[in-house]
């Protein structure tokens, strides 16, 4: 029935469109998303030009969706019948692989990662899900990941520079910082490129921009300060400042004091 009501709308339709390729291309994404097999095969069929052109501006391809949307089933059938790319890049680099890390398609993460086959690009994706994996809380997959591929993947940073405790303002849970801190021995005193910790790091994005951060920083100050010899808020960046300094000049005074107060870790 699918089948019957898109060949309707689409009657009107050149079979090779120009000015509508957009809109083609969105309805192939929109079949995808479903997981409409028939549909997309007819689609490819009638339309084999946009079938396999990336959608701007982003230049998303069939199997990045497909990856996001966690259609395991049918991104193997794009691969192997349709011979799409299964590392293609969109216009920031990412491939299939990392779309199904940030929406936790774990099955098609799985499906996809034989087919990375340069041994640096895989190490590189290898810990970029591992910090996706962080960063979204899918922590019962992280242990999985952790268990096939060896904790390097705990200290292995982006090709951004960052540590894996600098997930944690995607997080935002105390629950997986525990895990992280206690469990894994996840250093809170790493830095990126900037010479930001996570702490630093988090406090400067909460200074930029709106992101109610704060007090997810107090707790893990409160939670984590005695285990790093009281010296999370005293670690300098680059330039000097430390997250004491940041929480001063953002006008976070009471909750400083609070902190203080409470458990005396300054």
């Amino acid at each position: 029935g699918e089948l019957m009501r898109l060949r309707s709308s689409l009657a009107k339709y050149p079979e090779q469109p120009t000015d509508r390729s957009s809109e083609t291309g969105f309805l192939i994404h929109d079949a995808i998303r479903g997981g409409h097999i028939k549909v997309v095969d007819f689609l490819a069929e009638k339309y084999p030009k946009r079938f396999i052109t990336p959608l701007p501006p982003m230049n998303i391809t069939c199997v990045h969706i497909a990856a996001e949307y966690g259609r395991a089933e049918l991104l193997q059938h794009l691969i192997v019948r349709h011979r799409l790319r299964p590392c293609a890049k969109d216009a920031t680099g990412l491939t299939p692989l990392h779309f199904s890390t940030t929406t936790g398609r774990w099955d098609c993460f799985w499906l996809l990662l034989p087919h990375y086959k340069d041994q640096s690009k895989r190490s590189e994706i290898i810990a970029s899900a591992a910090h996706a994996a962080v960063s979204y809380n899918h922590m019962d997959f992280f242990d999985q990941y952790i268990a096939r591929f060896g904790k390097e993947c705990i200290t292995a940073k982006t090709p951004y520079g960052s540590p894996l405790s600098h997930e944690l303002l995607g997080s935002r849970n105390l629950v997986t910082a525990r895990k992280l801190v206690n469990g894994y021995k996840v250093d809170l005193t790493a830095k990126n490129n900037r010479g930001e910790t996570a702490l630093l790091f988090m406090a400067r994005i909460a200074t930029e921009t709106n992101i109610p951060l704060w007090d997810f920083i107090a707790d893990i100050l409160r939670e984590f300060n005695p285990q790093f010899d009281y010296r999370l808020h005293l670690i300098p960046d680059h330039d000097g400042n430390t997250l004491q300094d940041l929480m001063v000049s953002a006008g976070q005074c009471s909750l400083f004091t609070s902190i203080t107060s409470c458990n005396n870790t300054f």
